[in-house]
């Protein structure tokens, strides 16, 4: 359906943003795409949450998600782990942080200080699996009260995240997920209440979207994998106007072959691309600048090449059917309601 279409181009320009902020882009611009990119992916993740399946047969959620995040992000971090050993063994500047740390990081599941060596951004993996989990045993619990009633309730787990972060960064990001539970929610009832059929791209809701975002990313600077949310209502209002502001422009791309094709296919590939951009295309690349360019690789070749060869590699990835699997979440060894039926039945 056409709503689906927009979905998969608002998810290629965020993973175009993400690409482009992982270089050394201005910082102030680099900024306001924080504000917004994550909160987006989590918004998008709510619009596409099947409530009526997931939560009427949880184990099929927990089942889909091993297979869809899970086994891609373990296959990334180890494949990133071993890829890290090498570089760092034959690079001169070294690192501060022992050979041991990205191992034990891929079980720890967080995108900072190290962590998961060259490959942060597939934090966002199992930081998703935990949003949808939780999203769907709350609305289990919460589901059947009034709406402002449940924004409430995902603003105090918010808030209980936030200030968790301030203490410790929990395994898997589950305080980000907390933070993160709210977005998922405004997402599932933008779909729920057939929103994004009603969005115009040069409406009043477009444009004050547009407008609110512009103030509140001004008065606020945010990075999910670090926990900086600054003020986090700030926070939410940036990442849910901006999320609808986006959403609106892919509605207007919608109607441009071009763009539709481009960031239709970015969206599709958003996984390997996450997957592949920072751990490989570009510690590679700031590896060949280290070494033999002293630095002279402008921000442009690093995110151009970062998007290219990540695009060149899922084009690969789709002709073997393991590979697929293992780092697509895709094949023949995903579950479906089905298949679950059939092992209840058995």
């Amino acid at each position: 359906m056409k709503r689906f279409i927009e979905i998969d181009i608002a998810r290629g320009v965020t993973i175009f943003l993400v690409v482009m902020g992982h270089t050394a882009i201005p910082i102030w611009l680099n900024n306001i795409f924080r504000d917004f990119r994550m909160p987006l992916f989590f918004f998008v993740s709510g619009y596409l949450f099947s409530s009526h399946r997931y939560l009427n047969d949880t184990r099929l959620l927990w089942i889909n998600k091993f297979y869809a995040l899970l086994i891609p992000y373990f296959t990334a971090g180890i494949l990133s782990y071993f890829y890290w050993l090498i570089l760092n063994a034959v690079n001169p500047l070294k690192y501060e942080f022992l050979w041991y740390k990205p191992l034990v990081g891929i079980f720890y599941g967080n995108g900072v200080n190290g962590w998961l060596g060259f490959n942060a951004p597939i934090w966002f993996l199992v930081c998703l699996f935990c949003v949808q989990l939780l999203y769907c045993y709350s609305q289990k619990i919460i589901g059947g009260f009034s709406v402002y009633i449940q924004i409430g309730i995902y603003l105090i787990l918010g808030y209980a995240g936030y200030a968790i972060s301030r203490f410790v960064f929990l395994p898997w990001g589950l305080d980000i997920a907390l933070v993160a539970l709210l977005f998922m929610h405004f997402g599932n009832k933008f779909k729920y209440y057939q929103l994004l059929n009603k969005l115009k791209p040069f409406g009043i809701v477009s444009i004050l979207s547009l407008l609110i975002f512009g103030i509140a990313t001004y008065f606020n600077n945010a990075d999910m994998n670090y926990r900086i949310y600054d003020n986090l209502l700030v926070f939410y209002t940036a990442g849910i106007s901006g999320s609808i502001a986006t959403l609106s422009i892919a509605k207007l791309l919608s109607k441009m072959k071009f763009p539709t094709k481009f960031f239709t296919f970015l969206g599709r590939e958003s996984l390997i691309i996450l997957i592949f951009h920072g751990g490989f295309v570009i510690a590679t690349l700031k590896f060949i600048d280290i070494l033999f360019v002293k630095g002279t690789i402008h921000w442009t070749l690093y995110f151009a090449f970062g998007l290219l060869i990540s695009i060149s590699l899922s084009v690969f990835i789709k002709k073997i059917p393991i590979l697929n699997i293992l780092l697509k979440g895709k094949g023949k060894s995903v579950i479906t309601e089905n298949t679950i039926s059939q092992l209840k039945a058995s």
